[in-house]
């Protein structure tokens, strides 16, 4: 019951909160009175029952309730049974609901129960009369088949693919783990066992359905993170941002800064809550709220020191907040500053709602990074007359800042941007702007107190827009009063979904970074007085240079120095100069040189090339002669060539007529295939109504499947195959939908007919059908049913209409009358496109598509029974496999066509010759002992999967049975022309070899 419950969750209850009840009936019954007394035990048990094989959202509620109030003797107080428990029933059913409806916000369910149950406060009126109900005989078919699957029922969690694989990871899993986590093996084994995560098949593959899976499970639990990454190769994603916990922050630009002074790195991961993996010195904390900020302030020197000092800074140790840049420059979202927010009689300022669903906190284990250690110790004290100590703070401050981000929310956070002319308060708005988006999250906003209309929640002249920040970028809208409430709603719904993927980060918590030297046993309390000091000084602007005063003997030292600098100077660049006046005389030398080896190789270079002239003439001389004999040697190829092209060309032209004649054939052939009425079917896609309730594609069935019949009893498909569309059309009974062909069968009411007035032979529905023609020339013996064409309408109460069999679980407990229409898909289709047609064990051949009832195609073979029985034996022969053996394509519904045609002509020779000679009186006249070919000699249901279970073997079938076997059930089964036993026996074994033979040929 808990399984079946669970597969319907998403229908029957809310994503974060129950609104199912569990009651236990029969509450007097029980045997012990301890229990009696005080059920809460044994209803705690059963809540964790339910926790482990259900996926409802908790809190499990739960209750006792009596159905024999009377027989058990129980008192009535005030319209209510006074349980041993001291509960009264049903006000206690009644509360639970009150609880469930309230606290999932369901207030019209509230209202609804309020209203059914107005009178219940009122034991004058409020009734209380019961009403039984005999129960079914247990010896009843049914009950006893429910009875014994119930009784074989087990929630064995240990026999699937997933949970031997845990099994085995857990046998290979550290003895340590084994020993400290010991439940961990069975924890996850029931978790994926009643998500239905079966098989590897069945595990997420994306990044997104990985995280959905492991935000469920508690990852802290080391074991668990063990046989997820061995035993299923499931591994948490790196958290994909920043993680801005830990990292340096500068209060003087208002920014977090890109480095950390801790070892952040991704060498080091944990799992996290939140199913992403974390950094070892971050710790992660669900934590689901949220708040809005929307702070005024009256000037913005007031709002730069609320900053300031919402940094823990002590405004006492500041000298100008004008060094705070970072807050001069822009006021931060969810601040109103009266004297900066507003200008031409207009203001404009940002509310921010936030959603938060965790926190980052950096560890008090966290380790400093060795980078920053190095520069740490690297600093010293602050020394305002030493240029390379201001510069060396300068770049400490601007590298590392002036604090830590000791904490971080994780979530999302929509602006509210709003412009309202001056003489609207802001006051005013304050309490009014955000509900343009709470109202998306708490409906009764719309239904309760002010009734809010979210489109006009701002007065007249004010104005806003929307800008969310993490998520999806999918569900971020400008304004959500301009959806529609549902639409506004789900919006909502989607983007706080994504925000688990992909949530924005914010830091809420500061800490100086001198503490957390101080608390660093490698640096310790001095390098942190020393970052203080200096930290003192960069408030007060008094990391400046300033230089010392000078000393009149330094000076003078300074001034022999120079004189000695310029001397030597002097005479390194005399030196310079009689260097480069050598360097320019060696250069005229070389380039002289130079030119003597270039007048010498151009005279070597003019006797080269008038050597090679004279070769090149005597080639040139030479290649003409060979040029002139190629040539002459060309032209008689050329020649030859050129009749042999001709050649060619004449044979070419005669291959290519011929195979345009070839062609032409087969088109006319495969065309005559395509007008060749074929069997009733279903468009790819078409929803087949399962025992269970749900729908599968109807391309998706296999043999074995368990589907619905008309009367909602279980029916087994016996085959299920496909064939070519060919120049058939799809019809539908609405103008958009079509997934059926026009011999397609369907099943509807007979018309003004009594139930009473049935005799045995009788029932109350009408077979239905595009084309009643079609249908009869692909599959004759159905005519002996009882079909109409759509066109026929039948008369219901004095009104012509059309009316089906429909069935929609989720409206009707049983089939309904659906009055209908039909339509042409004008769409033409592929000659090839795939159709599928269903054979079923029910005995009305019933089953249900698109939610209406269909025929399968199997007609009243009883009707034929020798006919049939003759073709079932050929099914078998070496020539009908061999033909059932060929690929499914256009060209094989040509043989196949062609071969049927064969067969026809074939057997129609033999049986007018056989009765026409009155060869079959003398085998009449023959005295020996005989036994025909019987229907009783084959299984159904197994020939029925056989042939429709292969395409081009339903199809050889379908030809088969319906040409050649009109033709012969006039001889074999014709009542006005009763055969004895001797002559069906050799007619039927005539016939068989007589087609047995030509499908051999067939196949040559």
């Amino acid at each position: 019951m808990i399984r079946g419950l669970s597969n319907l969750h998403n229908r029957i209850t809310d994503a974060k909160f129950s609104n199912v009840l569990f009651v236990f009936s029969h509450y007097c019954k029980e045997s012990s009175r301890q229990i009696r007394r005080n059920p809460e035990p044994r209803l705690l048990q059963f809540k964790e029952v339910i926790e482990d094989y259900g996926l409802f959202p908790k809190p499990i509620f739960t209750s006792v309730i009596e159905n024999k109030g009377k027989d058990n003797y129980l008192q009535m107080i005030n319209g209510n049974y006074e349980l041993p428990n001291m509960e009264y029933f049903p006000a206690n059913l009644l509360n639970k609901f009150d609880t469930i409806t309230k606290g999932g916000q369901d207030i019209i369910a509230n209202a609804i129960i309020n209203a059914a149950f107005r009178e219940r406060e009122n034991p004058k009126t409020f009734n209380m009369t019961e009403t039984r109900f005999g129960l079914v005989s247990a010896s009843h078919s049914k009950v006893a088949k429910y009875m014994s699957i119930l009784s074989s029922a087990t929630l064995s969690v240990g026999s699937t693919e997933v949970s031997r694989l845990l099994a085995d990871s857990f046998e290979t899993m550290p003895t340590q783990l084994k020993t400290q986590f010991p439940n961990a093996l069975s924890y996850l084994q029931k978790y994926f066992n009643v998500r239905n995560f079966r098989s590897k098949n069945d595990l997420p593959q994306t990044t997104v359905a990985i995280l959905e899976l492991l935000e469920g499970i508690n990852m802290k639990d080391e074991a668990v993170v063990y046989l997820l990454e061995n035993g299923l190769k499931l591994t948490a994603s790196t958290f994909p941002q920043k993680v801005v916990a830990g990292y340096s922050f500068n209060v003087l630009r208002d920014s977090v800064l890109p480095i950390s002074p801790y070892k952040l790195d991704n060498n080091n991961l944990k799992m996290s809550p939140i199913g992403f993996r974390l950094p070892e010195a971050i710790t992660c904390t669900k934590e689901s709220n949220n708040f809005n900020l929307l702070q005024i302030v009256n000037t913005r020197d007031k709002y730069v020191r609320n900053r300031i000092e919402s940094f823990g800074i002590n405004m006492e140790t500041v000298g100008s907040t004008e060094l705070f840049t970072g807050l001069q420059r822009k006021i931060k979202e969810g601040f109103f500053v009266r004297d900066s927010s507003c200008s031409n009689n207009v203001c404009s300022f940002v509310a921010s709602r936030y959603y938060k669903l965790f926190q980052f906190d950096l560890n008090t284990s966290a380790q400093l990074h060795p980078d920053f250690i190095k520069r740490v110790n690297n600093l010293t004290a602050f020394d305002e007359s030493a240029y390379e100590s201001i510069n060396s703070w300068n770049a400490f401050f601007n590298d590392y800042g002036t604090h830590v981000v000791k904490s971080a929310l994780g979530g999302g956070r929509i602006d509210i941007h709003v412009s309202h002319p001056t003489s609207i308060s802001v006051d005013s708005l304050k309490n009014m702007l955000f509900k343009t988006v709470e109202f998306t999250e708490d409906p009764k906003l719309l239904i309760t107190g002010d009734k809010i209309d979210p489109a006009r929640v701002l007065p007249s002249g004010a104005t806003y827009s929307l800008i969310f920040h993490g998520g999806s970028p999918t569900y971020h809208s400008s304004n959500l009063a301009a959806q529609s409430l549902e639409d506004a709603i789900k919006i909502m719904k989607n983007w706080k979904k994504s925000l688990s993927f992909h949530p924005a980060i914010y830091p809420i918590h500061y800490v100086p970074i001198h503490q957390q030297v101080a608390q660093s046993s490698s640096l310790g309390s001095q390098k942190s007085q020393i970052i203080q000091d200096a930290t003192l000084r960069l408030f007060n602007s008094s990391l400046i240079y300033v230089a010392p005063t000078p000393d009149p003997k330094v000076l003078e030292e300074m001034a022999r120095i120079k004189r000695e600098n310029e001397e030597k100077l002097k005479q390194l660049a005399a030196e310079a100069k009689a260097k480069q006046e050598q360097a320019e005389r060696e250069r005229l030398a070389a380039i002289e040189e130079q030119k003597h080896r270039e007048r010498d190789r151009q005279r070597r270079e003019e006797q080269r090339r008038r050597e090679e002239e004279e070769l090149q003439k005597q080639l040139e001389k030479e290649r003409q002669r060979m040029l002139k004999e190629q040539q002459e040697v060309l032209k008689r190829q050329e020649e030859e060539e050129r009749k042999r092209q001709v050649q060619l060309t004449l044979q070419l032209l005669i291959n290519r007529i011929q195979q345009e004649i070839r062609q032409q054939e087969l088109q006319r052939q495969l065309d005559a295939a395509r007008n060749r009425q074929r069997s009733s079917c279903l468009k790819q896609g078409t929803k087949i109504l399962l025992a269970d309730f749900t729908e599968k594609p109807v391309q998706e069935l296999i043999i074995g499947d368990v589907l619905l019949d008309k009367d909602l009893k279980p029916t087994r498909v016996l085959g299920i195959s496909y064939e070519f569309l060919l120049n058939q059309k799809f019809y539908g009974f609405d103008n958009q939908s079509f997934f059926f062909t026009d011999t397609h069968l369907f099943v509807g009411p007979k018309a003004n007919v009594m139930k009473e007035t049935l005799t045995p032979d009788q029932d109350l529905f009408q077979l239905y059908t595009t084309s009643k023609a079609n249908l009869f020339a692909q599959n004759p013996l159905l005519k002996y049913l009882n079909v109409k064409d759509f066109d026929e309408n039948t008369k219901f109460n004095d009104t012509l209409r059309t009316s089906l069999f429909h069935f929609d679980p989720l409206l009707h407990d049983k089939p309904v009358e659906r009055d209908i229409n039909v339509f042409l898909e004008p769409k033409i289709y592929p000659a090839d496109t795939p159709i599928y047609f269903i054979q079923v064990d029910s005995p009305t051949g019933t089953y249900f598509a698109e939610g209406y009832v269909c025929r399968h195609e199997i007609p009243p073979l009883e009707l034929w029974p020798n006919t049939i029985a003759t073709l079932f034996s050929i099914f078998g022969t070496r020539g009908f496999k061999k033909l059932a053996q060929l690929p499914y394509s256009l060209e094989t519904i040509y043989l196949i066509d062609g071969v049927s045609d064969n067969v026809r002509m074939r057997v129609k020779s033999v049986l007018d010759e056989e009765f026409l000679s009155g060869e079959s009186a003398k085998h009449h006249e023959m005295n020996y002992y005989c036994k025909k070919q019987s229907l009783a000699n084959f299984n159904l249901d197994e020939m029925i999967g056989k042939i429709f279970n292969n395409p081009t073997m339903a199809a050889l079938a379908m030809e088969l049975y319906g040409g050649t076997g009109s033709i012969m059930s006039k001889y074999m089964d014709n009542p006005n022309m009763p055969l004895s036993e001797c002559q069906l026996q050799t007619l039927q074994d005539r016939i068989a070899n007589v087609i047995g033979s030509q499908l051999e040929i067939s196949n040559m």
